[in-house]
């Protein structure tokens, strides 16, 4: 309760909030978002094109048209992608299951220890 008080009052306050937004630690932390943010998407499409010119170089006679343009679609990409994410997904579903199932076995085991 004191807590929504305390903020509903801050909040209101019109010079605080602009004091706040012009200080050093948010312009600090805006640029480094930003930066952040750009910096993935230029790693992300380093990423893709180097997927591209792997398939190219795997395959070239089949992914290739006549004017030479790569035949891959992004769709094609992207379904590739999250069919090796949802087989990395089961494998670490699988892997969690083992060890809870391993956990178990060896609390079973030092409960039956300890009752003999």
């Amino acid at each position: 309760m004191v807590y929504r008080w305390i903020m509903k009052s801050v909040l209101a306050n019109e010079k605080f909030l602009k004091k706040v937004a012009d200080s050093f630690l948010v312009k600090v932390a805006a640029q480094v978002t930003a930066y952040f943010v750009h910096r993935g998407k230029e790693v992300g499409r380093k990423k893709i094109k180097n997927m591209y010119k792997s398939i190219d170089q795997k395959d070239p006679g089949s992914s290739k048209s006549k004017s030479g343009k790569s035949k891959v679609k992004p769709a094609h990409v992207l379904k590739s992608f999250s069919e090796a994410f949802k087989e990395q997904w089961k494998q670490e579903e699988l892997k969690r299951q083992q060890k809870k199932l391993a956990k178990k076995a060896k609390k079973a085991k030092k409960l039956q220890e300890g009752n003999e």
